[in-house]
């Protein structure tokens, strides 16, 4: 299992166990909400480094 796919049925879970519970909003604001805003924003950083990465190579010859 990676990591991605841990995260990603972590997710799950706390997301089904939410759904479950009284109030369901307050536990998606505190499990998986934050979660997928991290993920997100690492997918972003390391799509836009990737980029430059190789807008970097490419501007080299």
């Amino acid at each position: 299992m990676t990591a991605s796919s841990f995260v990603l049925t972590l997710m799950l879970i706390i997301t089904v166990a939410a759904a479950s519970a009284d109030h369901p909003a307050f536990w998606l604001l505190i499990g998986p909400a934050p979660l997928a805003a991290v993920v997100g924003a690492i997918a972003l950083f390391r799509s836009r480094l990737t980029q430059r990465v190789s807008h970097q190579d490419s501007t080299e010859w």
